[in-house]
C-alpha cells in the first residue's frame, strides 16, 4: 500500500508509517537552540505521510502543558512552534 502524499487520517496505527520511525531518535529531539538540528527533523516530517495525525495527537498530548515541557520536533513544528499554535488554539476557543 502506498502512503506517499496522504495524511491517512484512518488508518488507527498511523505510527507504523511514520518517517521518523526509522531515524535516530536524537535526530528528531535536537539540542535547545540547534537551528540546523531542528531543521534537519523537520525535513523528515516534510516527507512523513501521517505528518498530520502527528501534529493533532501530539497537541492533544501536550495539552496544558507549558512551554518548557515540550521537547523535540513531531508533527513538522518544534516545541516552540507547537507552543505557539497550541496557545493561539486555546485563546480562539475562549
Amino acid at each position: 500500500m502506498s502512503t506517499r502524499g496522504t495524511s491517512l487520517p484512518h488508518v488507527p496505527n498511523w505510527r507504523a508509517f511514520a518517517a521518523c520511525l526509522g531515524e535516530d531518535p536524537d535526530t528528531m529531539f535536537p539540542a535547545t537552540g540547534d537551528l540546523a538540528g531542528i531543521e534537519a527533523a523537520k525535513k523528515v516530517c516534510y516527507r512523513c505521510p501521517v505528518v498530520n495525525r502527528c501534529l493533532n495527537d501530539i497537541l492533544e498530548f501536550e495539552a496544558g502543558r507549558g512551554k518548557e515541557s515540550r521537547h523535540g520536533v513531531a508533527g513538522g513544528l518544534s516545541s516552540s512552534q507547537r507552543y505557539a499554535l497550541y496557545s493561539s488554539r486555546r485563546k480562539a476557543v475562549a
